[in-house]
């Protein structure tokens, strides 16, 4: 019986202690966007949509805009630390280097990449 009231008290302690976390929706209604994710360094969210030929970026107040478009199932991105938005293109066995005014040129071609990496170096790594 002791036993039970002392792990009753603990899991009691341990269910006040826990912060809760909000949930909430950044964009209402249908997406533009379904697949990679990555945010700039003012807080801005890039998002592509695989089955598609765009990235998306997304506001601190939620407002959306097509940022690039011209991919081939893009997914995977990742800002580089040279500032730039690095968008896989899978079906198109590529990866475009995309400014933050949105322009896009080839960035290098690689069969199927997927997701992205950058180390601490600035070395890419890509999945395919």
């Amino acid at each position: 019986m002791k036993r039970v009231l002392v792990s009753f008290l603990l899991s009691l302690m341990l269910l006040f202690t826990l912060k809760a976390q909000t949930v909430s929706t950044l964009v209402p209604g249908p997406s533009t966007f379904n697949d990679g994710l990555d945010v700039d360094m003012d807080g801005n969210i890039y998002a592509s949509l695989y089955y598609g030929s765009t990235v998306t970026k997304i506001t601190l107040n939620g407002a959306t805009s097509i940022f690039a478009s011209g991919f081939s199932s893009p997914n995977g991105l990742k800002f580089g630390p040279d500032g730039y938005l690095y968008v896989p293109s899978a079906a198109a066995n590529k990866i475009s280097k995309v400014s933050l005014s949105g322009q896009v040129s080839d960035y290098i071609n690689i069969a199927t990449p997927s997701e992205l990496y950058f180390d601490k170096d600035g070395l890419l790594y890509v999945t395919n």
